[in-house]
């Protein structure tokens, strides 16, 4: 049964999308602007549109939040080069319980055994223990379905993603999803004792002075949620910004109540914009940099 847990787990089209990224990482050469988040860079920036407009090559590395903040910065670090751009998009959770990751870890692992050598910190490995049991029992139960899709579709090519690194396989569906009664945290959370993470601006200071060492430039940006949950969670929100003002030494692209939109522009999570939503949240991404005066 393990055998054929291995086997169904190392066909994850979603999470197996880092492998491709890594080759981009390796095959692209400087100046690059790189994309680095969760799955709200990966299904939300046009990184097509985003190269069109700045004449610079762009890789789009963002995968799943459940890997952490820590590790999503680690595993680019080595591959940054000289006049480089890094976009860094956290999302809320990354401020509050998620820096070191969650469950997603364990299929990573699976899928990409070179991750464990971005590991950095032994919270990432209690991270892994503490999720495995219901990882391992979630893997369990799907094993039928998981494997019948994989006798079907095994050793086809992963066209989850474009040339660039977008996650694209939403942008056609017709599939229609109510988040009008989701939060902006996981089900999981207790939010009466959630409790900013106060090490991650200094973290992020640490990675700008790494960056500024090799020549790259670093560049923060809020991440776009919906007007529904940005109204529900101000409290939450707040407190990462007023952080990040009085901390930051890094630049900061844009303000947390520039990068909402409706409720009807995002597809199936309060992160995950559809079509014509993209192309809105990457046009504000090239005025503010233009704003910046960046060189663009």
């Amino acid at each position: 049964m393990n055998g054929l847990l291995f086997y169904v787990a190392t066909e994850n089209h979603f999470i197996g999308g880092i492998k491709q990224k890594h080759d981009l990482l390796k095959k692209i050469v400087a100046p690059r602007i790189i994309l680095v988040g969760g799955s709200g860079v990966g299904y939300s920036i046009d990184s097509e549109l985003l190269a069109k407009e700045t004449g610079k090559e762009v890789i789009n590395m963002g995968v799943f939040a459940q890997f952490g903040l820590r590790y999503m910065l680690e595993e680019v670090k080595a591959d940054i080069q000289k006049d480089d751009v890094v976009i860094v998009v956290p999302e809320y959770s990354h401020f509050y319980y998620l820096f070191e990751g969650w469950r997603g870890w364990n299929e990573l692992l699976l899928v990409y055994p070179k991750a464990l050598t971005f590991l950095t910190s032994m919270n990432q490995v209690r991270a892994i223990g503490r999720a495995f049991p219901r990882f391992y029992r979630q893997k369990v139960k799907t094993l039928g379905k998981n494997l019948a899709a994989k006798l079907t579709t095994g050793g086809a090519a992963n066209t989850s993603y474009n040339t660039n690194g977008d996650y694209i396989a939403h942008l056609d569906s017709k599939e229609v999803f109510d988040l009008t009664e989701t939060g902006l945290f996981h089900q999981f959370v207790d939010t009466t004792k959630l409790k900013l993470n106060k090490a991650i601006v200094p973290f992020l200071n640490n990675f700008q002075k790494e960056l500024a060492q090799k020549g790259a430039t670093f560049y923060f940006s809020y991440p776009t949620i919906p007007l529904l949950q940005f109204d529900n969670s101000q409290n939450f929100i707040e407190k990462v910004a007023q952080n990040v003002t009085e901390k930051a030494t890094f630049k900061v692209l844009n303000q947390p109540a520039q990068e909402v939109q409706p409720l009807d522009d995002f597809y199936d999570t309060v992160y995950h914009l559809k079509r014509a939503g993209r192309t809105q949240r990457t046009q504000r991404l090239v005025e503010y940099w233009k704003s910046q005066d960046s060189g663009f």
